[in-house]
């Protein structure tokens, strides 16, 4: 309990070094402590170590889903997507209410520019796991990528509100707010909305466009420190 707590605060060594003590006192441990000691790992990128698990559980037994979800960090870790993906999806076939197997999964085929898949991932994951923000999250991004940047806006609202601790959605709207074009796309939305028009406006539309900038600044540092 320790380790998900810390890490849910961002304090990834500090849950690395729960984790590790708890696991050298049982090294049998259940899956509640290796998922937040694996989840430090690749936080930490214990590539080592990491591999060195995951040949241990997989040893131990072969048909256990977690033990495929280790060897996926390693593979994330050691920035071998395909084969993470490969992994992921082995780990969710054996154990299908695996959350953060789907949220790794779903990563991993974004890196590898699959959208699709990726957010079937991570919606697996949400309704897996209703109260977590890492699967929004992932949406979030994934869209952002594609060019809806309104939709993962609110994906990350809805992130925040589900774990205000997780410094993760705060970041990432952070980074929206700063997105190139953030406040063009702002005023030809409100534009469209009112059936207003872009065209000649001169100084007026570059006054506002200036004031929208600040504002998003302004927005982005107020996420970036909450």
């Amino acid at each position: 309990a320790r380790a998900s707590t810390l890490l849910a605060r961002g304090d990834a060594a500090g849950a690395h070094a729960a984790s590790a003590a708890a696991l050298a006192r049982d090294p049998a441990a259940p899956a509640s402590l290796l998922l937040p000691h694996l989840a430090a790992c690749v936080a930490l990128a214990k590539k080592s170590e990491l591999f060195l698990l995951a040949h241990r559980l997989i040893a131990a037994d072969p048909g256990d889903g977690l033990a495929w979800h280790a060897a996926g960090c390693y593979y994330s870790v050691a920035a071998s997507p395909a084969a993470a993906r490969r992994h992921f999806a082995r780990a969710v076939a054996l154990a299908p209410g695996l959350a953060p197997a789907w949220v790794a999964l779903g990563h991993a085929s974004a890196s590898l520019d699959e959208s699709d898949a990726a957010l079937a991932a991570y919606r697996s994951a949400s309704r897996l796991f209703p109260g977590c923000a890492a699967p929004l999250v992932g949406m979030a991004c994934e869209h952002a990528r594609t060019g809806s940047a309104r939709l993962a806006e609110a994906l990350l609202a809805q992130a925040h509100a589900a774990a205000p601790g997780d410094p993760a959605p705060c970041h990432e709207l952070a980074a929206l707010c700063l997105r190139p074009g953030a406040a063009e796309e702002e005023e030809e939305e409100e534009a469209e909305a009112g059936g207003g028009s872009m065209e000649n406006e001169g100084g007026g539309r570059s006054a506002s466009l200036a004031a929208r900038r600040a504002a998003r600044a302004a927005e982005a540092e107020a996420w970036a420190r909450a």
